[in-house]
């Protein structure tokens, strides 16, 4: 299965090797860097948090300080406007596949099995949920355009279900 070859395993086992999956040449991590040459997890911990409090300059895709004071148009008015109340309705379309989750998604939603009867992890509509790609292209956009808070609120149940979700499994 591509999807095990591609991620084998998605949790992480503990402090080491959460700290292996960092970039510690990043400007700004030399603290972290120094306490995970001394085998100091918890320096490392502390060192890291340290970092995320101190930054004072965060490189942001959109900034959000240039949200328009006063919405521009109506989610009608929007190109991704159906896309968006497609997402609101939790129905997702992608890769030839339309699912209508209703009010809970379900983040585990693999529904075609091979020959052999077990799950395709490969199905595509799945991953790009689980990606959140929607958030960026879809709900911000809107957001932005609109001011309407549905699209906020959408984002909000989302990620926090997402993750309620995961530790459930």
């Amino acid at each position: 299965m591509l999807a095990e070859q591609i991620v084998p395993q998605v949790r992480i086992k503990d402090d080491t090797e959460f700290f292996q999956l960092w970039n510690l040449e990043y400007p700004g991590l030399e603290q972290v860097k120094s306490a995970i040459q001394a085998n100091d997890l918890e320096a490392a911990k502390i060192a890291l948090k340290a970092y995320y409090l101190q930054r004072l300059s965060i490189q942001w895709e959109t900034n959000h300080w240039d949200m328009p004071a006063t919405p521009q148009g109506s989610s009608e008015d929007h190109p991704k406007g159906q896309e968006g109340e497609d997402i609101l309705a939790h129905r997702f379309s992608s890769h030839g596949f339309t699912v209508e989750h209703g009010e809970k998604i379900d983040w585990n939603h693999f529904p075609i099995t091979k020959p052999n009867g077990q799950t395709d992890y490969e199905y595509g509509l799945t991953h790009n949920i689980n990606r959140f790609f929607h958030f960026t292209s879809v709900l911000g956009p809107l957001y932005w355009f609109t001011h309407d808070e549905r699209y906020a609120k959408e984002f909000a149940y989302e990620v926090t279900d997402f993750v309620q979700s995961s530790w459930m499994v």
